[in-house]
């Protein structure tokens, strides 16, 4: 697995010109729960990595093998998991540390399509589905702290991230935000 990986981060450093800064990036995003960091970082992979066509045909899919391999860089320290189930379902991307204590991440990936689902809809509708269906419950579990939840809409090379910490995210549901150490960053407490 690991040989895969460091050819993988080579691939990904030549393909991105300096690829490294930005996997760090959005490792930090990621694990910083900054979803402007993040949503920026996924828009430059996406811009740089895809094709036009690549993201025509069965767009759900090409999106979520685009993000599973991107975050195959933070093995071994955490488990990248791709539609296991957490709580009431299966999210889509799931990032479980190995050890209690780290950060542990959820995405749920949603496809806006002109003419279709907008962006701003998308968004919610991802937000929604982690808390309704309660997909942090095996990071929560897992002893991940804190724990962040983005919802990610794509749109052919278009990308959009918001957090579930964020105002106005997800269902109009009383919770708790904490601010993290991280200056702008939020996490959802419970």
């Amino acid at each position: 697995m690991e040989a895969h990986a460091s050819t993988f981060r080579a691939w990904l450093e030549d393909r991105l010109g300096g690829g490294e800064r930005g996997m760090d990036q959005l490792r930090a995003a990621l694990l910083g729960g900054d979803a402007k960091l993040l949503e920026k970082q996924l828009q430059a992979f996406t811009m740089n990595m895809l094709s036009y066509h690549d993201t025509a045909i069965e767009p759900e899919q090409v999106a979520h093998a685009f993000v599973i391999g991107l975050l195959a860089t933070l093995e071994p320290t955490y488990e990248v998991r791709s539609n296991r189930e957490s709580g009431f379902g299966r999210p889509d991307v799931m990032i479980r540390p190995r050890k209690a204590g780290l950060p542990g991440v959820m995405l749920e990936l949603k496809i806006a399509k002109p003419g279709g689902m907008t962006p701003e809809a998308a968004l919610s509708e991802g937000l929604a589905q982690i808390e309704e269906q309660a997909y942090l419950a095996e990071l929560r579990a897992a002893g991940a702290n804190p724990v962040h939840a983005f919802a990610v809409a794509f749109d052919g090379k278009r990308v959009w991230v918001r957090s579930a910490a964020e105002p106005g995210a997800g269902k109009k549901k009383p919770r708790t935000a904490a601010k993290s150490t991280r200056a702008g960053a939020r996490r959802v407490t419970r």
